[in-house]
């Protein structure tokens, strides 16, 4: 397995036009760059299910995946497409019958995409996700109309992935066969008056150590921004080397999002049956991950949060480093956007008993302004220090053990800014 050297290492078309929806943005875009190029009506149709698909599975991703230069726009949205088929299949917790299965399907991911046509069905934890693998035929076509570079860099990716997914599979379905100390809440932690008899939840707990949950962060994220470095590269609009020197800050970032989307969205996994939240971190506050679900205003709850947060914004410097050496003005939109999300998606999250009642979203109006706001380092610089003195006014120094930590990563971090 590859290490994740951890200490080094989901905007609008470039003026502020009005905020047309994703779809128009989409037939400005595309007509203008692909139309000529491409005449058969079956892949045109494939490249509108595609694009239709991608604002279903991500909406914030389409938004910035539409605005790249028409070199690179369809291969990044299939690559996210293709992706996001595989990662169906990972979480998919009720499909499989047994481990060998699922491990298989997961080790020849990579080889449906030499194929012209594929379809199963009754994959995926979502009805999006599950018609996304019956119409992957579509997918398919418009990869195969891809520079033989960009599919390359797809399908060598997707293996990677598929490889890491596959130690946590068998570490959760071992888990489940098991019942270890996380599996089942038995009672123990929850407060007064909880019925835990009509509360207890079964689910699987797939990463131990902190050092499992970087490894597993960096094969489902870390290596998607290493691959897309090498698409920026292989396609000319950033330099051949460029992703030769962001080979670790391109991780970075990746682990960055990833992290944000695993804490911000711990209900939704317990509620499906799975637990991302490291045992080395819960294990120092509760013995059962549902605790927080059963308690969510407490202050242990409260407290394993900010403990997240603050493994999460570790991630901050390698992630400015990046979007620093960008310069193709759309791609840096493209990486800036999501990443300014992701910290003010934290800074909401820090001792926020919300997140353990329902989802936990930055509104609309603040969203539409980092669309807006994202054209260049300073606007990115000036948005992460909003937000990281925004968190740092917010640290319960007197009930949170984190606040310390959180605000040691907020200074280092503001003088990088």
């Amino acid at each position: 397995m590859k290490p994740v050297n951890v200490t080094q290492k989901r905007h609008l078309v470039a003026s502020p036009v009005s905020m047309s929806t994703p779809q128009n943005i989409f037939v400005d875009n595309h007509n203008n760059s692909n139309s000529n190029t491409h005449n058969n009506i079956d892949y045109e149709t494939s490249v509108q299910y595609c694009y239709d698909t991608l604002e279903k599975v991500s909406r914030s991703f389409a938004l910035v995946i539409q605005q790249l230069p028409a070199d690179i726009r369809d291969s990044i949205c299939i690559f996210y497409l293709v992706l996001r088929a595989l990662d169906s299949i990972e979480d998919d917790m009720q499909h499989f019958s047994d481990l060998q299965q699922k491990c298989v399907m997961l080790d020849n991911f990579h080889r449906i995409l030499d194929q012209t046509s594929y379809s199963v069905t009754g994959i995926g934890d979502k009805q999006q996700y599950q018609e996304l693998l019956e119409n992957f035929t579509n997918v398919l076509n418009v990869y195969h109309s891809l520079s033989t570079q960009h599919k390359q860099v797809i399908q060598d990716i997707t293996q990677q992935m598929a490889f890491g997914m596959r130690e946590f599979v068998v570490k959760q379905w071992n888990a489940t066969q098991h019942q270890p100390t996380l599996a089942t809440l038995n009672g123990d932690h929850a407060d007064a008056g909880t019925d835990t008899d009509t509360d207890t939840v079964h689910y699987s707990t797939r990463i131990e150590s902190l050092s499992d949950y970087n490894e597993y962060c960096y094969y489902v994220a870390g290596i998607i921004g290493n691959g897309l470095s090498e698409i920026f590269s292989k396609s000319g609009l950033e330099d051949e080397e460029f992703c030769v020197r962001n080979a670790q800050t391109g991780v970075n970032m990746g682990l960055f999002l990833q992290k944000t989307n695993i804490t911000r969205d711990y209900l939704e996994d317990v509620n499906e049956g799975r637990i991302f939240w490291p045992h080395e971190i819960l294990s120092k506050y509760v013995d059962s991950a549902n605790y927080f679900k059963l308690n969510p205003n407490s202050t242990t709850s409260k407290q394993c949060l900010n403990h997240m947060v603050y493994d999460a914004i570790n991630h901050i410097d390698g992630s400015i480093e990046y979007l620093s050496d960008i310069g193709n003005e759309q791609i840096f939109k493209f990486c800036a956007i999501p990443q300014v999300m992701a910290i003010a998606t934290l800074e909401k999250c820090y001792n926020n008993s919300n997140v353990f009642k329902k989802e936990v979203k930055i509104s609309k109006p603040l969203t539409l302004q980092i669309v807006r706001s994202c054209d260049d380092i300073k606007q990115v610089r000036d948005w992460f220090k909003h937000f990281l003195y925004r968190l740092n006014d917010r640290l319960d120094w007197f009930n949170d053990p984190n606040a310390k930590n959180i605000n040691q990563v907020i200074i280092k971090s503001l003088e990088l800014l």
